[in-house]
C-alpha cells in the first residue's frame, strides 16, 4: 500500500485532477467524500475521503484489478508513489494525504439497442403493483442505475446488498422493495429500456448524449405550443411595478381569484441573493402574460408587502403552483428574510434533471434559463452579455433606484419566460413513473435553505 503527500488539485475538498501510472485521469464522478477516476488503459480508480482537514486522506477501494507490483503511481507533476510505499518528490508541498490500494476495471457499458434509440418512446412500465406502484418506478430506476454506473453487471443478490448496507435518500417504501431479492429481480426484468438481465446479473446501457435528447425534445413540442413572438416588455401594458402594499394586495387577490389551478412564475433579484444576501425585487407573472415587479425597497418596512400585501399568503398557498428556475437562492432569501416557506414549486432546473434521468442521458446540472427557453419555448433575446456583466461586477446593482428600462426588461423577462410555455412543455415530458423522483428532489432543495 502506498502512502504519501500530494498537491493533486483539490477544490472545496473535492478531487478535481489526478494522474495515475503516468496517465492523466478523468474525474468521472465526485462528491465531497469520494471520487471515481477513469484512467485510460488501466480502469477506474475509486477514491474515498477518510478525513477532512489540511491533510485530507484518501484511499482507493480494494477492487478486482490492481496495478502490477512495482508499477509507479503518479499523483501529480511533483509526486510519484509505488506499491512498496516509496515516495519521490522534488518539492515539499503542503496539501493532501493519499493512500492508494488498487484500481478496478472500467465497467463494461453495453451499447443502447436500436429499439430504444428514441428517448421518449415510453411504453407502460408493466411493473406489477405488488412489486412497486408506477409513480415510484423512477425512484427505483435511479437508485439501481446509480450503483451500476460504478460496477456494471452486479449479481442481483449483490445489488440488493448495496441497498441494505448503504444509507440513501430513496423513499423508505422503495428502498424496502429494493432490499427484496425477488421483487428487485422482477423489477429489472420489467424494465428492458433501462436494464439487461443475463445470468442473474444486471447491466445498464451506455448513456445517451444530452445533446441527442435535446434534439428530440425540440421535435416533440407540438405546433402552436411555442409563442409566436419574442417576449415583449411594456410597462403599464403587460408589466406593472408595484411600490406599495395596497397595490400588492389587490394584485394578489386578483391572482387568487383567477382560473384554477392558479399558476404563476416567480423570480427574485438581490445582492448576492440568499440567506443573508438582500432581496430587493420580487417578480411574478401570470398565465395571461402579466408581469408584476414588487419593489420591496420602495418602503421602509419591506415586510409589509408580505404581510399586508399578501405575498406570504400567495407564496405559501398549496393551491398555487409557483414556477421557478433554480429556486435555491430565492427560497433561502424568502425564508430567512421574510419567513416565507414556499410550497407547490415547479422548479424547471429540477424538472430538466429528471427528464434527463428518465431518458438515461448524461447527467445534467439543470441547464440555464436561456437553454430551457430555447428548448421548450422561444430563445430569449433580451438577456445580453453586457447586462450579465453589470449584475456580476457592479456593486449594489439590484439596489439601484429608480430602476433603468434595462433592469425592468431583464427582471420582467425572467418571469414572463416561464409561464405558460416552458412550464407546460416540460411538465408533459415527465413520465408518471418519475413524478416521485421529482418530488424527492424538489423537497430536498426546498428544505436546504442555506
Amino acid at each position: 500500500m502506498a502512502e504519501g503527500r500530494s498537491d493533486a488539485r483539490i477544490k472545496g475538498n473535492r478531487l478535481k485532477e489526478i494522474t495515475l501510472s503516468g496517465r492523466e485521469g478523468k474525474i468521472v464522478r465526485n462528491s465531497h467524500d469520494w471520487a471515481v477516476v477513469d484512467v485510460p488503459g488501466e480502469g477506474w480508480a475509486f477514491f474515498n475521503l477518510l478525513t477532512v482537514n489540511k491533510t485530507s486522506k484518501f484511499h482507493i477501494e480494494d477492487v478486482s484489478k490492481c496495478f502490477p507490483v512495482g508499477s509507479v503511481v503518479r499523483l501529480n507533476a511533483r509526486m510519484w508513489l509505488d506499491p512498496e510505499g516509496s515516495v519521490y518528490t522534488n518539492e515539499d508541498v503542503r496539501s493532501c494525504k493519499w493512500i492508494v490500494n488498487s484500481v478496478k476495471s472500467k465497467p463494461d457499458l453495453i451499447p443502447l439497442p436500436v429499439m430504444f434509440k428514441t428517448a421518449f418512446n415510453f411504453d407502460n412500465y408493466n411493473v406489477p403493483p405488488v412489486v412497486l406502484s408506477e409513480e415510484k418506478v423512477g425512484e427505483a430506476i435511479f437508485g439501481i442505475m446509480k450503483r451500476l454506473k460504478v460496477i456494471n453487471g452486479l449479481p442481483v443478490t449483490q445489488l440488493v446488498n448495496t441497498f441494505k448496507n448503504e444509507s440513501s435518500n430513496i423513499p423508505l417504501d422503495v428502498r424496502t422493495m429494493l432490499c427484496d431479492t425477488g421483487k428487485l429481480r422482477t423489477l429489472v426484468q420489467c424494465l428492458p429500456r433501462y436494464f439487461l438481465v443475463t445470468d442473474d446479473r444486471v447491466f445498464i446501457y451506455a448513456c445517451r448524449e444530452k445533446e441527442e435528447v435535446d434534439i428530440e425534445i425540440e421535435s416533440l413540442i407540438p405546433e402552436g405550443w411555442r409563442p409566436n413572438e419574442p417576449i415583449c416588455v411594456n410597462v403599464g401594458h403587460n408589466t406593472h411595478i408595484i411600490e406599495n402594499p395596497a397595490d400588492c394586495a389587490a394584485v394578489v387577490e386578483e391572482i387568487l381569484s383567477g382560473p384554477k389551478p392558479v399558476t404563476i412564475a416567480l423570480d427574485c433579484e438581490g445582492e448576492s441573493l440568499g440567506k443573508t444576501g438582500k432581496l430587493t425585487l420580487l417578480q411574478m407573472s401570470t398565465w395571461s402574460g402579466q408581469a408584476y415587479l414588487v419593489d420591496v425597497l420602495a418602503i421602509l418596512e419591506p415586510n409589509q408587502f408580505f404581510v399586508g400585501g399578501g405575498l406570504k399568503k400567495l407564496l405559501e398557498s398549496p393551491d398555487v403552483i409557483k414556477v421557478i428556475h433554480d429556486c435555491r437562492a430565492d427560497n433561502a432569501a424568502l425564508y430567512h428574510q421574510y419567513d416565507v416557506s414556499l410550497t407547490n414549486v415547479f422548479d424547471t432546473a429540477v424538472a430538466y434533471t429528471v427528464i434527463m434521468e428518465q431518458c438515461h442521458a448524461n447527467r445534467s446540472n439543470g441547464g440555464s434559463l436561456e437553454h430551457l427557453c430555447e428548448l421548450f419555448s422561444k430563445p430569449l433575446v433580451t438577456k445580453t452579455k453586457q447586462m450579465k456583466k453589470k449584475m456580476a461586477y457592479v456593486k449594489g446593482f439590484w439596489s439601484r433606484r429608480p430602476m433603468t428600462p434595462e433592469m425592468i426588461r431583464y427582471a420582467a423577462v425572467d418571469a414572463l419566460s416561464l409561464v405558460p410555455h416552458v412550464y407546460v412543455n416540460m411538465k408533459r415530458l415527465i413520465h408518471t413513473g418519475w413524478q416521485s423522483r421529482y418530488d424527492t428532489l424538489i423537497t430536498e432543495k426546498l428544505l436546504k435553505r442555506k
